[in-house]
């Protein structure tokens, strides 16, 4: 049991008792033993920052070449910090931590050490999103796994930080729920929002792991849907720390790390035995985003026939089976499709032919959505549509936009 000082204040980072590698299990089991060791124990920042950068692999390994995509490792991190540093300051604002260790005049910052700790070994909850459910599931059904595990982690973790206040700090239940729950949603909700108006990036599918051809209008609805309930959580926490009745008191500090309490050599090796599975499940599937990158950049260097010949050199198994081949419609692609489709030969594999006519028909549906978006596309969609005629045959445009094209133009043009 942690000891205290007269005044109150925690010397649980002098006397705290070194992490153990079981800890890591205990704590997200909800150990409030397990969380007191890891607030105390300096290798934890270790280990946690390990766990972090599995999770940020494990969301993306499936979706992105890591190496060509290096934010996809560095936005955990810059997450974590943010997100710690806004629960830090609730705690201390709303649940009272480090009152008594502040009025003995000791550091504002001295326990976010601690909280960095607590927050980073929760990590693993996040491994959960290296289930490839797009390999078994139907896109529509992937979606929504997709979006459930991301509410199950993002409910778990907020469960163990405010578990591990009360645990360590002494705060009531009820304040350190609230105190976690308030920056947590204003977190949320201001991120999606801003993702959506200043960059047109659906965050909650980036945390989910999702790829938009997979979800298409429901992903976008259910991002903008997450977005308000995130509002109204904060709305609602707001209205929780009004209703709580009891005064509040000055509760424990976090502990600073000690320095006895440094990586041990079990510690190490459970960090590096994770790592080391995580690149075994990885590696595999980088090889074949790999390819992904490598036939993208020889289509945006205007070496369509080059692609051509890469893709044909391969098998589609050869491929992610979660991300489509490039060029992929649903994104920038869709703008070096008519490219690839002058460049196809007659003998070119037929699952080559097969992906590109799926493309295709995916570029006709979102060239015909609208007015705005068929004479953006207009001089893009006829080389698409000769090219279909050419490769495929009359009967490759489906019956529905070859009537829409012909409407247009006769509409529009005269033609």
């Amino acid at each position: 049991m942690n000891e205290q000082n007269e005044g109150g204040s925690s010397t649980a980072g002098e006397r705290a008792a070194p992490m153990r590698p079981r800890d890591a299990i205990r704590y997200l089991a909800f150990s409030g033993d397990a969380a007191r060791r890891i607030a105390g124990s300096r290798g934890a920042l270790l280990v946690g920052a390990v766990f972090v950068a599995i999770a940020g692999v494990a969301r993306n390994y499936d979706h992105v070449f890591l190496l060509h995509e290096a934010r996809w490792l560095i936005g955990p991190f810059a997450f974590s910090l943010v997100s710690t540093t806004m629960v830090y300051l609730s705690a201390q604002g709303i649940g009272g931590v480090g009152r008594v260790r502040r009025e003995a005049g000791r550091h504002f910052g001295s326990g976010f050490g601690a909280m960095l700790a607590l927050f980073w070994m929760t990590a693993p909850c996040a491994w959960l999103y290296a289930i490839p459910v797009e390999r078994w599931a139907e896109p529509f059904l992937a979606a929504k796994l997709n979006f459930a595990l991301l509410g199950a982690v993002a409910a778990w973790r907020v469960a163990l930080i405010s578990r591990a206040l009360v645990a360590i700090t002494g705060v009531p239940p009820a304040r350190a729920v609230v105190a976690v729950f308030i920056p947590a949603s204003l977190e949320a909700a201001v991120a999606l929002f801003l993702a959506a108006a200043l960059a047109d990036l659906d965050l909650a599918s980036v945390m989910a792991g999702l790829q938009a051809a997979a979800v298409d209008r429901w992903q976008i609805n259910t991002t903008a849907t997450l977005s308000v309930w995130s509002l109204v959580t904060f709305l609602l926490s707001l209205i929780g720390l009004a209703a709580i009745n009891e005064t509040r008191r000055a509760a424990r500090d976090l502990p600073v790390p000690s320095a006895k309490c440094r990586l041990s050599l079990p510690l190490a090796s459970m960090a590096l035995a994770a790592a080391a599975i995580c690149l075994a499940i990885a590696i595999p599937e980088q090889f074949k985003l790999r390819r992904h990158d490598i036939v993208e950049s020889l289509i945006w260097g205007d070496r369509e026939r080059e692609a051509l010949d890469f893709l044909s050199k391969h098998g589609r198994d050869d491929f992610s089976q979660v991300v489509p081949v490039p060029p992929n419609a649903w994104r920038s692609g869709a703008y070096r499709l008519p490219g690839v489709l002058q460049a196809v030969a007659g003998d070119d594999p037929d699952w080559v032919k097969a992906h590109l006519l799926e493309q295709s028909k995916i570029f006709l549906r979102r060239a015909f959505a609208s007015d705005t978006t068929f004479f953006r596309q207009r001089e893009r969609l006829g080389i698409v549509r000769t090219e279909m005629k050419r490769i495929w045959g009359e009967g490759a445009i489906p019956a529905e936009f070859e009537a829409k094209w012909q409407a247009y133009e006769k509409r529009y043009y005269g033609e």
